[in-house]
């Protein structure tokens, strides 16, 4: 009996990799290309790899998630709902966790009236320090007034613009929510 070599091979056995049986080589191939774990421990990590990536995916989307305040209270009742049906069904409970963050008028207002007291008392510092010829002083923080100076002559030259940016490129972080 003449047994060709490609069927010669296919009686030959391997260790898996994966599970580390000793099989026959035809459980390795797979679409005329041979591996070194068998078609079983594949699928099964094809599968974990999966499953691992589709949580990582929804780990992802529910830190970002955005809801307006006006759909707040139906959005912690679809939580609760979905984490209490959650826990019926499984026998180790896990924490649920929420964090808010949030934009108002009030907060915008504080940030406003923060930001202007504090150069409020940057101005009267100054003029203290002017007031006194602190020319060491002075020129040590210079350098701390660079960013306000820059920020400054970017609004004005923008207030000047006869044309209008046409993309975010022509805008800067100090002028592009400027209004």
């Amino acid at each position: 009996m003449n047994l060709s070599p490609s069927l010669n091979n296919i009686n030959t056995w391997q260790d898996c990799s994966g599970c580390e049986k000793n099989l026959l080589l035809n459980s390795f191939i797979t679409n005329k290309k041979t591996f070194r774990t068998c078609n079983t421990c594949r699928v099964q990590n094809k599968v974990i790899k999966q499953q691992t990536k589709a949580q990582n995916q929804n780990k992802n989307s529910e830190k970002e998630t955005i809801i307006e305040l006006s759909d707040l209270d139906e959005y912690l009742i679809q939580i609760f709902d979905s984490y209490e049906h959650n826990k019926e069904n499984q026998e180790n409970n896990t924490s649920l966790k929420l964090e808010f963050s949030y934009e108002d008028m009030g907060t915008c207002d504080e940030l406003y009236e923060h930001l202007i007291n504090v150069t409020k008392n940057a101005l009267s510092i100054l003029e203290d320090q002017r007031s006194k010829k602190n020319l060491r002083w002075i020129k040590s923080v210079n350098k701390n007034f660079k960013p306000v100076e820059q920020m400054t002559s970017e609004i004005i030259s923008y207030k000047r613009r006869r044309t209008m940016p046409r993309t975010f490129k022509d805008h800067t972080n100090n002028t592009l929510f400027y209004d």
